[in-house]
C-alpha cells in the first residue's frame, strides 16, 4: 500500500469513527452546554436591566443636584464644588 493510500484510508477510518451515533454522555453534554448558554443569556438580560436602572437613577440624582444648586444659588448659599 502506498503512502497516500494509507493516509487516505486512515482518514476514512477516523471520519467513520467520528460519525457514529451519539452516546448518552454526548447527549448529556450537549444539554448541559445548551442550559449554560441559556443561563448566560438570562444573566446578560439581568445585567442590562440593572444597567438601565443605574442609568435612570443617575439621571434622577443629576436632576436633583441641579435643582439643589439652583436653589442654593438663588439663596446665595455657597456649595462645595463638584
Amino acid at each position: 500500500m502506498s503512502r497516500p493510500s494509507r493516509i487516505a484510508s486512515s482518514l476514512l477510518i477516523c471520519l467513520a469513527m467520528g460519525c457514529g451515533l451519539p452516546t448518552r454522555d454526548d447527549i448529556d453534554m450537549a444539554q448541559t452546554v445548551t442550559d449554560m448558554a441559556q443561563a448566560v443569556q438570562e444573566l446578560q438580560g439581568s445585567q442590562q436591566d440593572l444597567q438601565d436602572r443605574i442609568d435612570s437613577l443617575t439621571t434622577v440624582v443629576l436632576r436633583q443636584d441641579s435643582v439643589l444648586r439652583s436653589m442654593a444659588n438663588l439663596m446665595g448659599a455657597p456649595l462645595p464644588p463638584r
